[in-house]
C-alpha cells in the first residue's frame, strides 16, 4: 500500500505468512541538517530493541519498557475502562477511525484499479 503526503510518501509492505511473533518494523526517512546536509536512514524496531540504521552503521537507542497495563491493547482498554481513564494512544477512537478509512481506501483501489485521495 502506497500513502502519498504532502511532504513525502509511506509504503507499507504486509506479510500474512510470517510467525504471529514476527512483528518487526522498520521506518525510512531523510531529514536536513540545519546545515543543509541529508540525513537519510532508518529506525529499525522490535520487541526488545530500537536501532538507528544508516547504511552499515547502527546505533541502539533506548527502549523504556511499558508499564505491565499499557504492554497489551486489550490490557491497556480494560485498564482505562475499570479505572475511568482516557483512551488513548494506539487504541484512540480518533487513530483507529483513521485506520479504517485507510483499509477501506485500500480495498476501493484494488476494486477500481486507481489511486483513492482521502480527506
Amino acid at each position: 500500500m502506497v500513502l502519498k503526503y504532502k511532504n513525502g510518501i509511506n509504503i507499507f509492505e504486509g506479510s500474512w505468512d510470517l510467525p504471529r511473533s514476527f512483528q518487526d518494523v522498520e521506518v525510512f526517512g531523510s531529514t536536513t541538517a540545519p546545515d543543509g546536509t541529508l540525513n537519510r536512514g532508518s529506525i529499525y524496531m522490535t520487541q526488545q530493541k530500537v536501532e538507528l540504521r544508516n547504511g552499515r552503521d547502527k546505533k541502539d537507542l533506548p527502549l523504556t519498557p511499558l508499564a505491565p497495563e499499557k504492554a497489551d491493547p486489550i490490557t491497556f482498554m480494560v485498564d482505562a475502562i475499570k479505572n475511568n481513564k482516557p483512551i488513548e494512544g494506539i487504541t484512540a477512537l480518533e487513530i483507529n477511525l483513521g485506520v479504517v478509512e485507510i483499509i477501506e481506501a485500500a480495498k476501493e483501489s484494488i476494486r477500481t484499479g486507481r489511486a483513492v485521495k482521502l480527506k
